[in-house]
């Protein structure tokens, strides 16, 4: 889809909403990208927010679908999004709620204790999320 420079300029549709807060944090520009892409799948689809790894992969223009898991797990150490598969080899899905974040974590890390990222630093627990909600951005709708 083209957008025209007015339409980018002056959006009156399909316009995503985040907070500046996402501009300051210390994450890679496609995972900020990524997330924007997350958010407006958010705000317009009322099944939930479910897009294959293929589609995020053609929207923020990354080759393959490594590197989006890549940005996705990037999203989740900064305890941005939390994310399930429901069916065997079925699309994921992400949640934003922090509800449903603590829940997963809850379930994954009672599978096999405490996980670490590849740098060695521990994924944050529901209430690192909570802190970290409250404190540096704020969801609005």
């Amino acid at each position: 889809m083209k957008y025209t420079i007015d339409e980018i300029l002056n959006p009156t549709r399909h316009f995503i909403k985040v907070s500046q807060g996402l501009i300051h944090l210390e994450i890679s520009s496609q995972a900020k990208i990524l997330f924007m892409v997350l958010i407006g799948f958010n705000n317009n689809n009322s099944s939930g927010v479910h897009p294959s790894l293929r589609y995020l992969a053609k929207t923020i223009n990354v080759k393959c679908k490594k590197a989006v898991g890549k940005h996705l797990k990037e999203l989740r150490d900064n305890a941005l999004i939390e994310w399930e598969q429901k069916t065997m080899n079925g699309a994921n899905h992400y949640y934003f709620d922090l509800e449903n974040m603590v829940r997963i974590r809850r379930k994954r890390n009672s599978k096999g204790g405490e996980k670490t990222t590849q740098r060695g630093v521990k994924t944050p627990d529901y209430k690192d999320i909570t802190i970290y909600r409250n404190n540096i951005i704020n969801f609005k709708k």
